[in-house]
């Protein structure tokens, strides 16, 4: 089964942690700046690994299906990426989840 690959099941469980550790600390400013740093190197890595660059030790599928997939969780990570930003820089992570 797919899902239970490494480059799958291990940035989830990342996804997991980071989320229960917001949940469980929202008034730490460290939860958000890990959630943003996660949010912001996953969607790094769904621009760059679509990308059929020479140096990946793979070679990315160039199909319409696939830069779609990659689109899509591209676009899933701006709202976790807006919300940290603004917990982070706006002084709400004092305020914990709404």
């Amino acid at each position: 089964m797919a899902f239970t690959r490494a480059e799958y099941s291990v940035p989830s469980l990342v996804w997991l942690i980071l989320l229960l550790a917001w949940l469980r600390f929202p008034n730490h400013h460290w939860s958000a700046r890990l959630l943003l740093g996660w949010g912001a190197i996953s969607l790094a890595g769904a621009i760059l690994t679509v990308l059929p660059l020479p140096f990946w030790p793979f070679r990315p599928e160039q199909s319409l299906r696939h830069y779609g997939v990659h689109a899509l969780y591209a676009v899933t990570q701006l709202p976790v990426l807006r919300l940290t930003w603004r917990m982070r820089y706006s002084g709400r992570e004092e305020q914990g989840p709404e």
